[in-house]
């Protein structure tokens, strides 16, 4: 596309940008994001947060990507899904839980019923270094709270590659 611009010292500016007409069918986010971005493997992604609106947020921005996703607010939750659903193919999960649960004992607890290793990614808020340093410790990556999308598809496109590779 193409970038204008018009400015004039105290009183402003003003932008135009110029983008093609895409094919009728071709507009719709997952479209786009393809596009624009290249397409992500096909995968179901399990996203365990005890906050509602994280939970909603990451499943809507998944969704935009093409993946399948499942949502559990703790590990219990998670497993107790596992037994109506497709297992998935790569675990978010938040790094603390409610009631003192961590991440990593949710995350080995699914691999543990399932009997097979999952991809798994830890996301926390926490800015302490000893709370980071045990999230790296866990062995899973780790990436911290707000995640800028590009570096979440990236590491997710990344984890969904290196498991369909294994597969």
């Amino acid at each position: 596309g193409a970038l204008e611009m018009r400015s004039q010292p105290a009183r402003g500016s003003v932008f135009r940008l110029t983008l093609p007409r895409s094919a009728p069918g071709e507009s719709s986010p997952a479209a786009i994001h393809r596009t624009a971005l290249g397409a992500l493997p096909a995968g179901k992604v399990l996203v365990i947060d005890d906050e509602p609106a994280i939970r909603d947020a990451m499943a809507a921005v998944l969704s935009t990507w093409g993946l399948g996703v499942m949502m559990a607010a703790s590990g219990d939750e998670a497993l107790a899904q596992l037994g109506k659903e497709t297992p998935p193919d790569l675990i978010i999960c938040d790094d603390r839980l409610k009631g003192g649960e961590r991440g990593p004992d949710a995350i080995r607890r699914i691999i543990a019923t399932l009997g097979y290793d999952i991809p798994a990614l830890l996301i926390t808020g926490d800015i302490e270094q000893d709370r980071m340093a045990l999230a790296q410790a866990s062995g899973y990556p780790v990436l911290n709270k707000p995640t800028p999308h590009g570096r979440l598809r990236a590491t997710v496109g990344q984890m969904l590659r290196a498991s369909a590779a294994r597969a």
